[in-house]
């Protein structure tokens, strides 16, 4: 007898990994797609969502979804062993789920789509053990967030202690990124907590302790980021 987990991912796979996925010119059947992979879900997960797919997403979003509920099946197959079957039928993971839905439906860049798409498979499989409340809370700071906050914490994640000056390593790896710009970013990093608390010293040295990912920061990361 298959497990939950083994079922889920099944479903998944039959329902979205089709070779003529693709084919199907209408509109109105990418739609009928989707609603059919959202039956996947536990009531009343499904009646909701499918419901938010009549009345609320624009026409010229459903390509955007497909791709990524499409991405979502490779996902849930790679990780099919590491998934907390209870955490399915729980209002927590309804919730994550509806905001990662969202968030795709309101953003249109790859990078915010992404991080919505690791936010879900990592509630899925309930990632570094995040209690329900860490988890709003992060979902809420990353609707928030520009990409440019993004890119910048990832830059922050790969601790480049040989470099000194945190502009060069920030803008080697995003060109034409202004020192305002960065300042602001970092700035709000630390209003909400994600970056250590400015010194006394004005100081833009990487290594320095107020350049760096705080527990909550790092934490952050791990919540928007796929394992590989």
């Amino acid at each position: 007898m298959p497990s939950p987990e083994d079922e889920i991912a099944h479903k998944t796979g039959v329902l979205l990994q089709k070779a003529g996925l693709r084919k199907i010119p209408a509109v109105d059947h990418i739609s009928n797609l989707i609603i059919a992979a959202i039956s996947i879900f536990p009531e009343p997960v499904a009646q909701a969502l499918a419901s938010l797919m009549g009345s609320y997403i624009p026409k010229a979003k459903d390509e955007r979804l497909l791709d990524f509920v499409e991405s979502l099946a490779q996902d849930v197959e790679r990780v099919k062993g590491q998934i907390k079957a209870d955490l399915i039928h729980q209002d927590q993971f309804a919730f994550v789920l509806e905001k990662t839905f969202r968030g795709v439906l309101d953003n249109y860049q790859k990078d915010k789509i992404d991080a919505y798409r690791a936010v879900f498979i990592n509630a899925l499989i309930n990632k570094d053990s995040l209690c329900d409340e860490e988890q709003e809370i992060f979902l809420k700071i990353l609707d928030n967030f520009t990409v440019r906050h993004l890119r910048i914490l990832a830059v922050l994640n790969m601790r480049h202690r040989d470099r000194s000056d945190l502009f060069d390593v920030i803008t080697e790896y995003n060109p034409g990124y202004d020192k305002e710009s960065i300042i602001y970013v970092m700035e709000d990093l630390r209003n909400h907590g994600l970056v250590h608390p400015k010194g006394t010293v004005m100081s833009f040295e990487m290594n320095a302790n107020y350049n760096q990912l705080t527990p909550m920061g790092k934490k952050f990361v791990s919540f928007i980021s796929l394992e590989t």
